[in-house]
């Protein structure tokens, strides 16, 4: 009898720690429970960080390629001008030439304003010169 109490009791012993174990084991797993879902509300805040950073980025990029047409449509127009210019250039100046062989007297001479107001002063004349002349 002696040795059944001893066999009861190592019997009990085992079930109280068997039952230790299955305590521990149920906390450890609560614990592995708590673990991931803190850890994958931590990885969805950081994914949701990097999609607004995605997001932001994504719109800068948008922003510099509107800026970057604007600069190419304006170099094309400045391009388009100073072609347009060097071209109408030649043409001014034989339209102004024409001008001033027509404004010319006919006799050929042409003198400066300056020089034609210097000869009056040294002939005595005393008539101002026309602003055409």
């Amino acid at each position: 009898m002696f040795l059944d109490g001893v066999v009861a009791r190592d019997r009990n012993d085992g079930v109280h720690a068997h039952l230790g174990d299955e305590v521990d084991v149920f906390e450890s797993v609560e614990d592995l429970r708590h673990s991931i879902l803190y850890t994958t509300l931590e990885l969805e805040q950081t994914r949701l960080a990097v999609q607004e950073d995605l997001k932001k980025r994504d719109d800068q990029l948008v922003h510099l390629k509107d800026l970057l047409s604007k600069v190419i449509r304006e170099r094309d127009a400045a391009h388009e001008k100073c072609q347009r210019l060097l071209y109408e250039k030649p043409l001014l100046q034989q339209q102004q030439q024409q001008q001033q062989q027509a404004a010319a007297p006919l006799s050929g001479i042409h003198l400066p304003k300056q020089e034609i107001e210097s000869y009056n002063i040294r002939c005595g004349i005393r008539y101002p010169i026309p602003p055409n002349s």
